[in-house]
């Protein structure tokens, strides 16, 4: 099985694009809700 066909159990989104604002700062916001809701499972 290749690293395409195998399945993923969690997709985050974390860019300042998913905060709807294209600064660094939300950025760094976005990414840290995204570890976030990845550890809290």
């Amino acid at each position: 099985m290749s690293l395409e066909e195998s399945p993923s159990e969690k997709i985050s989104i974390a860019n300042s694009d998913s905060g709807g604002s294209a600064y660094v700062d939300a950025a760094i916001v976005q990414a840290d809700r995204a570890v976030n809701e990845i550890l809290s499972g």
